[in-house]
């Protein structure tokens, strides 16, 4: 089994976009989970990335084929985050007045059907028009969230930044940074066996602050030494 993170996949042909929208992923996400990319129409078509896939993010205007391979990995279990895309339009219900559950039939690309929910989870505060909805597959899990609020740029808006992170947590169980992460790191003591010389040499590698305390030993050993290393204010 691969002890390789899953990925996190961004599809946008608008490139400051996929730019902007991978950067704040890395920057956000709890460290070490997960692994982002980019992903290209030719390797959407190649199909080779759906089963490391923890979650997929797709932006903008879409060819049908691509759209249909994204709608499959929902359909089959995927975890899909569509922003103003046209993949939304895979799971036009044709709401009606205050309706806000439906479900409907879909089939994938191998012609099985299946049957998926779709629920209005957000509206425009005026004009009550749809801003975002939630598609469950009953039988595989999948879900797919739908949304026509334009993110990026997120420096201009630090709101959305917060919804999106929100949305991509609550509604398909993505992990982000919490303060605890910054608070939960503390190194602990370790002991090095070497001559002093590569030892201090070694140490002088680390970006982190360090004490090296050297304790003598009465045996045919080496020296061995304990590493006391505490970011970033410890004792150097």
């Amino acid at each position: 089994m691969s002890s390789k993170p899953p990925n996190i996949l961004v599809y946008s042909e608008v490139e400051p976009v996929r730019l902007e929208l991978i950067s704040t992923l890395q920057r956000t996400l709890e460290p070490d989970r997960y692994t982002v990319y980019p992903l290209s129409a030719e390797q959407v078509r190649g199909r080779a990335w759906p089963d490391s896939t923890a979650a997929l993010i797709v932006h903008g205007r879409l060819e049908t084929s691509l759209a249909e391979v994204f709608a499959d990995y929902f359909l089959n279990g995927g975890k899909l985050l569509g922003v103003c895309s046209d993949v939304a339009g895979l799971f036009d219900c044709g709401e009606v007045g205050d309706v806000t559950r439906v479900t409907k039939h879909l089939r994938d690309l191998r012609g099985e059907d299946h049957e998926v929910q779709v629920e209005v989870i957000a509206r425009e505060d005026t004009s009550r028009t749809v801003s975002m909805k939630a598609v469950d597959e009953l039988k595989t899990w999948g879900r797919a969230i739908s949304t026509q609020i334009e993110f990026v740029p997120f420096e201009d808006n630090k709101q959305n930044l917060e919804i999106f992170k929100h949305v991509l947590s609550t509604e398909l169980g993505i992990k982000f940074k919490t303060s605890h992460h910054e608070e939960a790191l503390c190194y602990q003591s370790a002991f090095l066996v070497g001559s002093e010389e590569v030892k201090r040499s070694f140490l002088s590698g680390l970006s982190i602050p360090n004490k090296l305390k050297i304790n003598p030993r009465k045996t045919s050993q080496p020296n061995s030494s304990t590493i006391t290393s505490k970011p970033p204010t410890s004792a150097v």
